[in-house]
């Protein structure tokens, strides 16, 4: 194998593994959040997953939200960087941080939001609407703040960017 097919390889895997979960990622601003959801006129699901499933894999656990209105997230710091989440419908444990995303199954397979719908968002109040892929679905979570993608990884990108450009320029 040449030195640039392993460039290449080790370029496209963290390209991937970078832009496998597009959801946007949450953390609580006190104790708990509030959950109010909208214009949800298909059938489905709304969950929370912890920030570090991202294949969106629900046998690693999640916490189903009560989609018929108003649902409340307690969020209680259990020690070693774990937070328990209690809700509506039960409780579930994130795994090293309070990080979160939040995802909608409106049929067999589960969702990441498109992005923030910056119209109906609040920053300064933390009130986030969310977007979600098939159109009919949006969130709006109030005491939550989005987490933004660390430097490291825009810097292995370009990192990764530039070994790429040495290798195609060595052969």
């Amino acid at each position: 194998m040449t030195i640039k097919q392993t460039l290449l390889g080790v370029l496209t895997g963290a390209l991937l593994s970078v832009n496998a979960v597009a959801s946007t990622i949450f953390t609580p601003t006190d104790g708990d959040i509030n959950i109010l959801d909208f214009d949800f006129t298909t059938t489905g699901t709304f969950a929370i997953f912890d920030d570090s499933n991202l294949a969106l894999d629900p046998s690693l656990g999640f916490l189903e939200l009560d989609k018929d209105g108003f649902d409340r997230v307690t969020f209680t710091e259990l020690g070693s960087g774990d937070w328990s989440l209690t809700g509506d419908k039960g409780s579930f444990v994130l795994s090293d941080s309070s990080a979160f995303i939040i995802v909608v199954s409106p049929a067999f397979a589960w969702l990441g939001d498109d992005g923030i719908d910056v119209a109906n968002s609040s920053p300064a109040a933390n009130v986030y609407s969310l977007l979600f892929a098939n159109g009919n679905v949006s969130l709006t979570l109030v005491d939550v703040t989005p987490v933004p993608v660390p430097a490291a990884v825009w810097l292995m990108g370009s990192g990764l960017l530039g070994l790429a450009g040495v290798a195609r320029r060595r052969s």
